[in-house]
């Protein structure tokens, strides 16, 4: 198991190095990468500066953003195939990308955070504190669908994709509420995990997690579509949990999930398929 979480780490590693290669610009951020079977790289990131160039394809910073989300795609000889940004033509809203999945059929679906006014090419309304969305992306006819998940403040942490069952799955951390005196903010975080329709983008449910929410980066996903189970890892933020979720000394654990309600999976040990020791 550590070899393993070793080598996935090393091929996004490789991954967003070779992505950086085709993407140049001033103030550019890779946020995600993930490789297609056919060995075409989609890359999810950020640019503050006036353009960004990825391969042969140049992205203008939208007129208000003051941040803007790309999306590309880059093929297997390292040319860019096809980019699209998207920012705010009436605020200074701050995008950013958190995770990228591709449905290997070219469709592309980005999970991340926007806050300070409204994300309009994608058709967000307006955020203070960070809110999240998922959109999908389907090239070359435009964005098929985005969504905003808004709460007191959303950190989204991972993005996985059932293309054959055509859901799509979120994780996160939300917080309760604003932070109190003597009540640090970390102990308000609960995990948030949901299921969206990958055609339609409906959130087909969405559960929170009460004191998981410890690291919202640290919140992978893992599917297993043959036996319908959603597994999420991560870390916890309070002392005080649901029953059974049972931590590792570290807090860390993971959670057995059904696909089609979100629920702990009702067998022995209340969802804990493992710790992760």
């Amino acid at each position: 198991m550590p070899f393993a979480r070793h080598a996935c780490r090393l091929a996004v590693a490789i991954l967003g190095l070779l992505a950086s290669q085709s993407v140049a610009a001033e103030r550019t951020r890779i946020a995600a990468t993930i490789r297609d079977g056919q060995g075409n790289t989609y890359v999810a990131g950020t640019f503050a500066g006036a353009t960004a160039r990825i391969g042969g394809v140049v992205l203008t910073k939208s007129p208000a953003g003051a941040s803007d989300l790309f999306v590309a795609m880059i093929d297997a000889r390292g040319t860019a195939t096809w980019a699209a940004g998207f920012g705010s033509a009436r605020s200074p809203v701050r995008a950013a990308a958190r995770a990228v999945a591709t449905d290997g059929r070219g469709a592309v679906f980005v999970a991340g955070a926007y806050a300070g006014g409204t994300l309009d090419d994608l058709g967000l309304p307006a955020a203070g504190d960070e809110a999240g969305f998922v959109m999908r992306f389907d090239p070359p006819r435009g964005v098929g669908w985005s969504v905003p998940i808004t709460d007191w403040r959303v950190d989204i942490g991972d993005l996985a994709l059932d293309a054959a069952a055509g859901a799509v799955f979120l994780s996160g951390a939300v917080d309760s509420g604003p932070p109190r005196p003597r009540r640090p903010r970390v102990h308000e975080a609960d995990a948030l995990v949901a299921r969206l329709d990958a055609a339609t983008g409906m959130t087909l449910w969405l559960r929170r997690i009460p004191g998981a929410g410890g690291n919202p980066r640290g919140q992978a996903i893992v599917l297993d579509g043959d036996s319908r189970r959603v597994y999420l890892a991560g870390d916890v933020a309070a002392a005080v949990l649901p029953d059974g979720l049972q931590p590792d000394r570290d807090g860390r654990f993971v959670l057995r999930m059904l696909y089609d309600s979100g629920d702990a999976d009702p067998t022995e040990g209340g969802g804990m398929e493992e710790r992760a020791d």
